[in-house]
Protein backbone atom coordinates (compact mmCIF):
# COMPACT_ATOMS: atom_id res chain seq x y z
CA UNK A 1 0.00 0.00 0.00
CA UNK A 2 1.44 3.19 -1.21
CA UNK A 3 0.61 5.30 2.23
CA UNK A 4 2.16 2.52 4.18
CA UNK A 5 5.50 3.28 2.05
CA UNK A 6 5.28 6.81 2.90
CA UNK A 7 6.30 5.93 6.17
CA UNK A 8 9.03 3.89 5.26
CA UNK A 9 10.68 7.03 3.53
CA UNK A 10 14.46 7.19 5.36
CA UNK A 11 17.04 10.21 5.14
CA UNK A 12 17.94 11.96 1.67
CA UNK A 13 21.05 10.45 0.41
CA UNK A 14 23.19 11.25 -2.06
CA UNK A 15 22.18 8.38 -3.90
CA UNK A 16 18.56 9.18 -4.05
CA UNK A 17 19.34 12.83 -5.15
CA UNK A 18 21.29 11.15 -8.44
CA UNK A 19 18.60 8.36 -8.93
CA UNK A 20 15.87 11.27 -8.60
CA UNK A 21 17.71 13.45 -10.75
CA UNK A 22 17.72 10.93 -13.77
CA UNK A 23 14.18 10.72 -13.90
CA UNK A 24 13.47 14.22 -13.94
CA UNK A 25 12.00 15.83 -16.90
CA UNK A 26 14.57 17.87 -18.56
CA UNK A 27 13.83 20.80 -20.90
CA UNK A 28 17.39 21.31 -21.92
CA UNK A 29 18.00 18.02 -24.26
CA UNK A 30 18.97 18.84 -27.88
CA UNK A 31 17.34 18.11 -31.07
CA UNK A 32 20.20 15.41 -31.47
CA UNK A 33 19.72 13.73 -28.48
CA UNK A 34 15.68 13.33 -28.60
CA UNK A 35 16.94 11.31 -32.33
CA UNK A 36 18.89 8.68 -29.81
CA UNK A 37 17.66 5.71 -30.81
CA UNK A 38 17.75 2.85 -27.86
CA UNK A 39 20.38 0.72 -29.91
CA UNK A 40 22.84 3.12 -29.47
CA UNK A 41 22.30 2.33 -25.77
CA UNK A 42 23.92 -1.11 -26.53
CA UNK A 43 26.87 0.96 -27.33
CA UNK A 44 27.83 2.26 -23.73
CA UNK A 45 30.28 -0.40 -22.68
CA UNK A 46 30.27 -0.89 -18.42
CA UNK A 47 33.89 1.61 -17.98
CA UNK A 48 31.94 4.39 -19.94
CA UNK A 49 28.77 3.79 -17.59
CA UNK A 50 30.88 3.32 -14.45
CA UNK A 51 33.23 6.94 -15.45
CA UNK A 52 29.83 8.39 -16.82
CA UNK A 53 27.69 7.66 -13.33
CA UNK A 54 30.53 9.12 -10.95
CA UNK A 55 30.43 12.45 -13.39
CA UNK A 56 26.74 12.28 -13.38
CA UNK A 57 26.51 11.96 -9.01
CA UNK A 58 29.52 15.21 -9.27
CA UNK A 59 27.01 16.72 -11.08
CA UNK A 60 23.96 17.18 -8.62
CA UNK A 61 26.30 17.57 -5.61
CA UNK A 62 27.91 20.54 -7.48
CA UNK A 63 24.50 21.53 -9.32
CA UNK A 64 25.91 21.68 -12.46
CA UNK A 65 23.89 22.78 -15.42
CA UNK A 66 23.09 19.67 -17.96
CA UNK A 67 24.35 22.23 -20.71
CA UNK A 68 27.82 22.43 -18.62
CA UNK A 69 28.27 18.80 -17.71
CA UNK A 70 27.56 17.76 -21.71
CA UNK A 71 30.16 20.12 -22.62
CA UNK A 72 32.25 18.44 -19.70
CA UNK A 73 31.48 14.81 -21.26
CA UNK A 74 32.12 16.62 -24.85
CA UNK A 75 35.59 17.97 -23.50
CA UNK A 76 37.04 14.71 -22.09
CA UNK A 77 35.86 13.49 -25.74
CA UNK A 78 33.35 10.73 -24.33
CA UNK A 79 30.63 9.80 -26.56
CA UNK A 80 27.96 10.17 -23.83
CA UNK A 81 25.12 12.91 -23.22
CA UNK A 82 23.33 13.43 -20.38
CA UNK A 83 20.32 12.26 -22.21
CA UNK A 84 21.93 8.51 -23.10
CA UNK A 85 23.53 8.52 -19.39
CA UNK A 86 19.56 8.90 -18.27
CA UNK A 87 18.13 6.08 -20.73
CA UNK A 88 20.53 3.57 -19.86
CA UNK A 89 20.15 4.34 -16.21
CA UNK A 90 16.36 3.91 -16.60
CA UNK A 91 16.69 0.71 -18.78
CA UNK A 92 18.06 -0.79 -15.85
CA UNK A 93 16.33 0.53 -12.81
CA UNK A 94 13.09 0.23 -13.56
CA UNK A 95 11.57 2.45 -10.74
CA UNK A 96 11.14 6.10 -10.46
CA UNK A 97 11.55 7.83 -7.46
CA UNK A 98 9.16 9.49 -5.42
CA UNK A 99 8.97 13.55 -5.10
CA UNK A 100 8.09 14.96 -1.75
CA UNK A 101 8.26 18.19 0.02
CA UNK A 102 10.16 18.25 2.85
CA UNK A 103 11.52 20.92 5.56
CA UNK A 104 14.23 22.98 4.36
CA UNK A 105 16.44 22.11 7.37
CA UNK A 106 15.39 18.40 6.35
CA UNK A 107 13.48 17.92 10.00
CA UNK A 108 10.65 16.07 8.59
CA UNK A 109 9.11 15.34 4.67
CA UNK A 110 5.14 16.36 4.32
CA UNK A 111 3.59 12.51 4.65
CA UNK A 112 1.36 10.87 6.35
CA UNK A 113 0.07 12.69 9.07
CA UNK A 114 2.51 15.75 8.35
CA UNK A 115 1.08 16.39 4.36
CA UNK A 116 -1.18 19.37 5.09
CA UNK A 117 0.56 20.74 7.18
CA UNK A 118 2.10 24.43 6.38
CA UNK A 119 4.87 24.43 7.78
CA UNK A 120 7.40 22.36 10.00
CA UNK A 121 5.97 21.13 13.24
CA UNK A 122 9.76 20.95 14.86
CA UNK A 123 11.44 24.49 13.15
CA UNK A 124 8.54 25.91 12.14
CA UNK A 125 10.18 26.74 8.58
CA UNK A 126 7.39 27.57 5.94
CA UNK A 127 6.59 24.88 3.60
CA UNK A 128 6.11 26.70 0.77
CA UNK A 129 7.24 30.29 -0.63
CA UNK A 130 4.53 33.06 -1.29
CA UNK A 131 4.06 31.82 -5.28
CA UNK A 132 2.88 28.57 -3.19
CA UNK A 133 6.06 26.66 -4.79
CA UNK A 134 7.45 24.02 -2.20
CA UNK A 135 10.53 25.48 -0.38
CA UNK A 136 12.04 22.07 -0.76
CA UNK A 137 11.79 18.90 -2.43
CA UNK A 138 12.94 15.59 -1.87
CA UNK A 139 13.14 12.22 -4.36
CA UNK A 140 13.21 8.93 -2.73
CA UNK A 141 12.25 5.23 -3.86
CA UNK A 142 10.41 3.50 -1.76
CA UNK A 143 12.17 0.87 0.68
CA UNK A 144 9.80 -2.21 -1.55
CA UNK A 145 11.90 -0.56 -4.69
CA UNK A 146 14.64 -0.25 -3.44
CA UNK A 147 14.45 -4.30 -1.57
CA UNK A 148 13.38 -5.06 -5.06
CA UNK A 149 16.63 -3.56 -6.71
CA UNK A 150 19.30 -4.88 -3.91
CA UNK A 151 17.47 -8.89 -4.24
CA UNK A 152 17.89 -8.85 -8.18
CA UNK A 153 21.50 -8.85 -7.47
CA UNK A 154 22.27 -12.50 -6.51
CA UNK A 155 26.18 -10.92 -4.58
CA UNK A 156 23.35 -9.19 -2.41
CA UNK A 157 20.54 -11.63 -2.10
CA UNK A 158 22.52 -14.62 -0.68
Amino acid sequence: DEEDDKGDIETESDCSQTSAYISEENDELTDDNKEFEESEMTNINDDELIQGLRLLHTKVLHSISDIAFNKILDNVNSNLTIYKLKKKINSIVPFEPHRYDTCKNSCIAFTSSYENLASCPICGENRFYDNGKPVNTTFFFLVKERLIIQYKNKERSE
